[in-house]
């Protein structure tokens, strides 16, 4: 491939990269405009926060890319008025190709008819004819001392969320951040634990030690698992060379308790030696997951 259909390959992508991340923030927006509750209020602003991020780098890099190009373009539109003095209309593809080499503004509707060939109207008419995605909720739990992880873990679910958009599922990530601006009568881990009963899926990730609350959390998880079949829960133990020096005994002793209590559980972790191999597991799992949990909240509702 040269570097200039890499260029308009790239620039394609980013078109679509735009629209799906515009659509999701619409979403995000819609939700936000209707909820009540404090909780999920702070957590769909955060959604909102993330979205117009991405959007931005999007958009930076479109422009970039867009303008390397227009030179380009305007050669190549030159060449062609040589080649075909009469006149002739360009067909809608290329009027709208033309109209972003020009500057002009991207929309989803001219977007997608440059993918699929069809007008704006008929691809309004196909998307309000979607139907509305299956929420699937993954819970994480972690100590402080993952933080760069559990960001990863975020950002990965969050693409995820993109992935499996298409076929009908909405993947939604409980943090502890969401929870930090919410009020609450009662202290705030009452507010994150009552969150985990109402999650799908329950993920901890553990390192060096075994917090108060996160083990709280997990336990919390387990009891419900008992009950209601959910959450699924699964455990990670990171896997990695660490000085002695920095290991605390109270802290390798919480480990050890836990992962005691985890055996006589008869619930046997998984380690990961980086969050790539944390992210390629887990992906396996939702691949396998995802179908079943949607199926059954299709036939719950």
């Amino acid at each position: 491939m040269t570097s200039n259909n890499f260029d308009q390959q790239r620039l394609k992508d980013l078109e679509d990269n735009l629209a799906k991340e515009q659509e999701l923030l619409k979403q995000f927006e819609d939700e936000l405009r209707y909820e009540r509750d404090p909780i999920n209020k702070a957590k769909y602003q955060r959604d909102i926060d993330r979205q117009k991020q991405a959007i931005n780098q999007y958009q930076t890099e479109y422009q970039e890319l867009k303008d390397k190009l227009s030179s380009e373009s305007s050669s190549q539109i030159n060449n062609v008025l040589q080649v075909n003095p009469s006149g002739t209309p360009p067909n809608p593809q290329q009027s709208i190709l033309s109209n972003v080499s020009a500057g002009g503004n991207i929309t989803i509707g001219s977007i997608n008819q440059i993918n699929s060939g069809t007008s704006p109207q008929n691809n309004l008419t196909t998307q309000n004819s979607a139907s509305h995605p299956s929420t699937i909720k993954i819970f994480l739990a972690s100590s402080s001392e993952l933080k760069e992880d559990r960001e990863q873990f975020e950002i990965f679910i969050y693409r995820k969320c993109k992935e499996y958009k298409k076929e009908g599922i909405f993947l939604e990530l409980v943090i502890w951040e969401d929870f930090i601006d919410a009020m609450s009568q009662t202290r705030l881990q009452d507010e994150y634990n009552k969150a985990i009963t109402d999650c799908d899926i329950f993920v901890s990730l553990f390192f060096t030690k075994v917090g108060k609350y996160t083990k709280e959390e997990f336990l919390k998880a387990w009891d419900t698992f008992k009950v209601n079949n959910k959450p699924l829960i699964y455990t990670y133990f990171k896997d990695v060379d660490i000085k002695i020096g920095e290991i605390e005994e109270d802290d390798i002793s919480s480990l050890f308790d836990f992962k005691k209590k985890l055996k006589e559980k008869g619930h046997y972790p998984t380690k990961y030696s980086s969050i790539d191999n944390l992210k390629n597991h887990f992906g396996d799992q939702l691949t396998k997951l995802l179908p079943k949990l949607k199926e059954s909240k299709e036939k719950s509702s």
